[in-house]
């Protein structure tokens, strides 16, 4: 029964939602019923949708639950919503969790990829230096996850940070590196007319091809590099 008010209020075209969800909280607690994952999701929505800062939603469930699947699922939750506001109460979620996993910040850095937000590569690379900090082992979802959005970038400052990314999978041994990976960065430098740039990196591949054959440049990149110096 409090779950289903609380999914009622969490719906958007109810402006006083956090309120409720609150009131409806206080209303579990007097009658000693543990808010499950659930109530804390619906909870979280109805404060998002009316724009309220979820800061004591994130405190009161760390007071009940402590679960890491819990944590989890309702990071997994947030980067559904695809808001920058999703991706905000994300993150300081993971200040809740007592030691999140490399999981965990996966999914961070997912609700931030998907929030279409314009400081999207600033927040996901900081997060990228905190496990870095923090010693999390990354795997290749977060290498994925980062690549595709700083590779894709028209700005120097995401094709910089995907030429330091590539550069940190290369010197994994639970990595390797493909084409695409050298491919995107190149046609994204070519694109905004660093030719410079592009020129490192395709010295960098041909010597990199020396420990791995299957980088081999195709005639069409070089094409593309050479035709744009051209012009």
């Amino acid at each position: 029964t409090m779950n289903c008010l609380l999914k009622c209020v969490a719906k958007p075209q109810f402006d006083f939602g956090a309120e409720k969800a609150e009131h409806i909280l206080d209303e579990m607690t007097r009658r000693r019923l543990k808010p499950d994952l659930i109530s804390c999701v619906f909870a979280l929505k109805a404060f998002l949708q009316s724009g309220s800062n979820a800061d004591r939603i994130l405190q009161r469930m760390h007071s009940s639950t402590r679960n890491i699947r819990t944590y989890n699922e309702l990071l997994n939750f947030f980067a559904t919503m695809k808001t920058p506001e999703a991706a905000v109460t994300a993150e300081r979620l993971l200040d809740y969790m007592g030691e999140p996993t490399v999981v965990s910040y996966n999914t961070v850095l997912k609700a931030w990829s998907l929030s279409k937000d314009p400081q999207t590569m600033h927040r996901m690379w900081e997060l990228y230096e905190r496990m870095e900090t923090k010693g999390i082992q990354m795997d290749r979802i977060t290498y994925n996850t980062l690549f595709a959005t700083f590779s894709k970038s028209r700005l120097p400052f995401g094709l910089n940070k995907a030429e330091l990314i590539l550069r940190s999978m290369e010197e994994s041994t639970n990595f390797t590196t493909t084409k695409k990976n050298y491919s995107t960065i190149l046609y994204g430098w070519i694109r905004i007319q660093e030719l410079e740039r592009a020129s490192i990196l395709m010295l960098r591949r041909l010597a990199a091809c020396h420990h791995n054959s299957n980088l081999q440049p195709t005639s069409a990149e070089f094409h593309s590099i050479v035709t744009a110096w051209i012009d």
